[in-house]
């Protein structure tokens, strides 16, 4: 019982930080800006960009949560293997507060279009190194272990 409800806990937490992630990096970003002023998309894009920051906090406390549980009761490789994962979201949890603590208060008070970009460019690199590590907690999940 206790390992399902984990498992199910795990699935939700992975698809909220793929599936933002990918929203973020592949739908919304792009369209902004290809629609909208800078000023608009700056905004929304900014807003948007907190409230992902802030719910994918506790959704990789949570993930992280499950995963030490997990780790409580095995040993060998499956022990490793579920170390790795635990890294790659402790990871994912250092660039999201980066993101949303340092990062996008920055751009909000970004006085020109150079010092916006460059720290546009950085959070954009941010989102999807973060998906990245998303989808590398999913196939360290599902790799076999074999020892």
């Amino acid at each position: 019982m206790i390992s399902s409800l984990i498992l199910i806990i795990q699935v939700l937490c992975l698809s909220l930080w793929i599936g933002g992630s990918a929203t973020i990096v592949l739908i919304v970003s792009p369209e902004l800006s290809k629609h909208l002023s800078r000023e608009q998309a700056v905004s929304i894009a900014g807003k948007v960009s907190r409230r992902l920051g802030t719910l994918m906090l506790p959704v990789l406390f949570l993930l992280a949560a499950t995963i030490l549980v997990q780790l409580a009761g095995m040993s060998g490789a499956a022990n490793l293997k579920m170390r790795l994962a635990l890294i790659f979201v402790f990871g994912g949890l250092l660039l999201v507060v980066y993101n949303r603590y340092l990062i996008s208060p920055r751009m909000r008070r970004a006085a020109d279009d150079v010092t916006f970009r460059r720290l546009h460019n950085r959070s954009v690199t941010l989102l999807v190194l973060n998906l990245f590590l998303g989808i590398s907690v999913v196939i360290t999940f599902i790799v076999p272990v074999s020892l």
